[in-house]
């Protein structure tokens, strides 16, 4: 990359209010950041474009400067950053594309009636209904079986010689 051509897509950040603009030793030390982060022209070109496109409404600084590089690129010297501007995210650059809906005919036509001679009903035709009937005797049954399984463990210990525990 070329320090000069570097310098001057630097000189561009001018335009963000509260940029130390005409301070030579910021611009060194921001192509110095620059330099560790991009690894071609064209990404310090697209930081700046970025950087003053708008998202920004003044200088943010170095590091604010890094987490919108981050958003796109991956940096040369690897050291990421996040954004304190957008906590969420820095927005995109580019619209993402639109994800169309599911259509909703489906859903607003009217149930095919039941063939005739057959209830039309709501529910799945393997459906059956609980009630609470069927909760009692199941219940019951239930209570049935482990009593069953009492007397059967009782009766066994019963029946066990004394001296074989």
């Amino acid at each position: 990359m070329n320090p000069t051509t570097i310098m001057q897509m630097l000189a561009e950040l001018a335009v963000l209010p509260f940029f130390p603009a005409g301070n030579e030793s910021v611009l060194i030390a921001l192509a110095r950041l620059v330099g560790q982060m991009c690894r071609t022209e064209d990404e310090v070109r697209w930081l700046v474009d970025r950087m003053t496109s708008g998202i920004y409404s003044a200088w943010p600084g170095p590091q604010e400067m890094r987490a919108c590089f981050c958003s796109k690129f991956r940096p040369k010297d690897g050291l990421n950053a996040y954004s304190t501007v957008y906590p969420d995210g820095i927005p995109l650059s580019e619209p993402r594309p639109r994800i169309e809906p599911p259509a909703v005919r489906a859903f607003l036509t009217a149930p095919e009636p039941a063939p005739e001679g057959e209830e039309e009903s709501r529910f799945h035709k393997d459906w059956m209904a609980i009630t609470q009937a069927d909760v009692d005797e199941a219940v019951r049954k239930h209570r049935e079986e482990k009593a069953r399984q009492e007397r059967a463990k009782q009766e066994k210990a019963k029946r066990k010689p004394k001296g074989t525990e």
